[in-house]
């Protein structure tokens, strides 16, 4: 169970990715529709796993792989 410090840090980061995704969708989704469903962050706070989901695209891998290299800047932004 997480604790509420662990909740706080998962929801700020799902809401940050979201906007992210959103202002930056033709450029990193290729126009997709993508939602983030779940974020995870360790007891340590060390690692943050997220959760997406892909709409609106006849290729979910393909746009799965370009999240995968915008890693950088989404995490820069």
């Amino acid at each position: 169970m997480s604790s509420i410090r662990q909740q706080k840090i998962e929801t700020a980061i799902r809401q940050e990715l979201s906007m992210i995704l959103l202002a930056k969708s033709a450029e990193i989704a290729l126009g997709a529709m993508v939602s983030i469903t779940v974020v995870r962050v360790t007891s340590d706070l060390s690692l943050a796993r997220c959760y997406l989901s892909v709409f609106a695209h006849a290729n979910p891998k393909e746009v799965l792989e370009s999240i995968n290299t915008h890693a950088g800047s989404i995490r820069r932004d």
